[in-house]
């Protein structure tokens, strides 16, 4: 990608404040946050690697670290996080949605795609990517460098009036061999640290029906369960796949193995 100086500035310093704030925060726990001696480098050490990005990662005597892509962190966390000083972007018409409408479905004409926004987010070193035209999402995850998830999430942001309905609906193809349990997220926020709405689906190989009511999602912040949140249905932004090792309050995914991921879309609908 090609960015001036002042550009790739910023992003470091984003890279800075998403290792505190993760914008996946459905799928992995909090990260620590650094005591002050960790800023008293002229180098930001973020998680145990250096964000002087011309050198090799640091490693500790005690856990040998992979090395962190900083140029997939800024690809994929630029498709969904906007720097304070950039344009507004315009406000978005509000689509009204009735039961049976589909939203998306694959080899269709729709208005948004889904893009990756993997652990590298928080300095992990899993990887996947999503073909729009064949709605094949695959990748690699790995727990390694404290990561364990990979995800796929709608861009662009739309709006969505969604009171008429009671939930969503995802026809897929999950290409494994044992069952595994994959997390369906909806956002009503835009809030680049908000609430998901989460539901914990467990996938056999092969074709999947998988219905989201909305009265059962689980609102959650960094992996943990938030209570009294109530879903605005009327203000559906966003929606999100992963696949994670996290499930919710310290708990583990039961169903969850590090390697290869492979999953296809085919629709999305309400009902």
């Amino acid at each position: 990608i090609t960015m001036t100086k002042n550009t790739a500035l910023c992003w470091v310093a984003m890279a800075t404040m998403i290792a505190l704030c993760d914008p996946a925060a459905a799928f992995a726990p909090a990260p620590a946050i650094p005591s002050s001696s960790t800023f008293a480098s002229t180098k930001f050490k973020l998680n145990g690697f250096s964000l002087d990005a011309a050198k090799e990662p640091t490693s500790s005597s005690t856990d040998s670290r992979k090395r962190w892509d900083f140029v997939r962190f800024v690809r994929q966390s630029s498709r969904f996080v906007s720097l304070p000083f950039a344009p507004r972007a315009p406000s978005l018409t509000l689509d009204n949605v009735r039961p049976g409408d589909i939203l998306w479905q694959q080899q269709g004409t729709n208005a948004f795609t889904m893009a990756p926004l993997d652990d590298v987010v928080m300095g992990g070193v899993s990887a996947s990517r999503f073909e729009d035209r064949t709605g094949q999402w695959t990748g690699t995850v790995t727990d390694e460098n404290n990561g364990g998830f990979v995800g796929i999430r709608s861009t662009p942001s739309f709006q969505w009036n969604m009171d008429n309905c009671a939930g969503l609906e995802w026809k897929l193809v999950f290409n494994g061999t044992k069952k595994r349990r994959f997390k369906f997220v909806l956002r009503d926020s835009t809030d680049f640290n908000g609430i998901t709405w989460t539901t914990s689906v467990d996938l056999k190989p092969g074709k999947n029906t998988v219905r989201i009511p909305f009265q059962k999602q689980i609102p959650a912040l960094f992996a943990k369960t938030v209570p009294d949140q109530v879903f605005q249905r009327e203000h559906v932004v966003g929606v999100q796949i992963a696949y994670s090792k996290f499930e919710y309050d310290g708990d583990l995914n039961p169903n969850f193995a590090v390697g290869a991921v492979d999953l296809q879309l085919l629709e999305l609908k309400a009902f």
